[in-house]
């Protein structure tokens, strides 16, 4: 993917005072990025620009499992319980602080359902430990949101999967397996399309439903296969994440955005300690990023503990084309996705986090 650009605006208030409900809360950074989709190839793009926060606050000492309490709650009964046409929560518990446990810190919760009368929230995960710890609430982005819900972006579309420009991204099956699904952008001037599901968004599966309002998550990569001849430009407005991300990362293929916006590199990503590593790519896990042709080029972290290495390259990050040269310092442009294909031996979750790099 081309280089992206972000253009800083200002530090504006999250919250208006009467919502702070006694938490420290300070401005965080507002501005824009723009992410260039290549014309002819593949890129992967993330969404690192976030909403606006919609509220604030501290678990309360009386959670317990996946029952959040706060109680200075304000929120009415399912005012957060939205599905999205996947069936997938609309809007998300992020863990923001936690001076019991800062493991927590970057943790997404997706909302279940809310309590009025109890000040209490269900979500998709344990809570019982987080005591004190401060969080905030915040909707998905969407297909629509990022890609305009009418499509304004420009991609290509057709009455049909192969005549449009495909975007695809990575969920999970019931058994927790890593699933591609794929959508478009369907139209067709003939009409033809009005008798095959009309106009809109659309999955590969199901070409009559609209899912401009399925959701993307803050660490979660898109993969756009850009069949039209010229690049695209995204212009994604929002606020900057100023505490680390923690990212799930599943045994098989994982489409993962790092959560800031500006440039990285292999190294400063610190997945080394994440991924399993070995004395050639067969033995490791492999990251796929896009390289300038639309294509991808393989790394991996290349070890060895009994030191053969030492004649085959040495220990560090490693490119398939060239098994010898640090590759530490491959960038990771800034809204970019990355790919990683963990072995089915690794353990099956692991959790990556990513520091505040600024």
């Amino acid at each position: 993917m081309k280089k992206t650009t972000l253009v800083l605006l200002a530090s504006l208030p999250l919250f208006a005072a009467s919502s702070l409900h006694a938490v420290s809360v300070s401005t965080a950074p507002v501005g824009f990025i723009n992410l260039t989709i290549k014309g002819g190839g593949f890129s992967a793009i993330s969404v690192p620009m976030l909403p606006q926060t919609l509220y604030s606050g501290v678990i309360g000492a009386t959670s317990s499992g996946t029952t959040l309490i706060d109680d200075a709650a304000t929120w009415t009964d399912n005012q957060y319980a939205v599905a999205d046409p996947n069936s997938n929560s609309v809007y998300y518990v992020e863990i923001t602080a936690n001076s019991n446990d800062d493991s927590s810190v970057g943790k997404i919760l997706e909302i279940i359902s809310c309590d009025d009368a109890n000040n209490s929230m269900v979500v998709s995960d344990d809570v019982s430990n987080f005591t004190g710890a401060s969080y905030m609430i915040r909707k998905f982005r969407t297909l629509g949101d990022v890609f305009g819900n009418d499509n304004s972006t420009g991609l290509l579309s057709g009455a049909a999967l192969n005549e449009s420009d495909v975007i695809f991204k990575i969920g999970s099956d019931a058994q927790g397996n890593p699933k591609w699904t794929r959508y478009y952008y369907q139209t067709d001037p003939t009409g033809v399309a009005a008798l095959l599901g009309g106009t809109g968004w659309r999955r590969s599966d199901n070409t009559t439903t609209d899912f401009k309002d399925v959701v993307i998550s803050p660490d979660e990569g898109l993969l756009v296969k850009r069949n039209g001849a010229t690049d695209l430009t995204i212009t994604l407005p929002g606020t900057i994440k100023t505490n680390k991300s923690k990212t799930p990362l599943l045994v098989g293929f994982n489409l993962i955005a790092y959560s800031f916006p500006v440039d990285a590199t292999l190294d400063s990503l610190n997945l080394q300690d994440k991924l399993v590593s070995g004395a050639s790519v067969n033995e490791s896990d492999v990251i796929f990023v896009i390289n300038a042709s639309g294509g991808f080029t393989r790394y991996y972290y290349q070890t060895d503990p009994t030191g053969v290495l030492a004649l085959l390259g040495g220990t560090g990050w490693r490119s398939t084309v060239d098994t010898t040269s640090d590759a530490s310092s491959t960038e990771i442009g800034a809204g970019s996705a990355i790919i990683i294909q963990r072995r089915p031996s690794a353990t099956a979750l692991v959790e990556w986090d990513s520091n505040v790099p600024f």
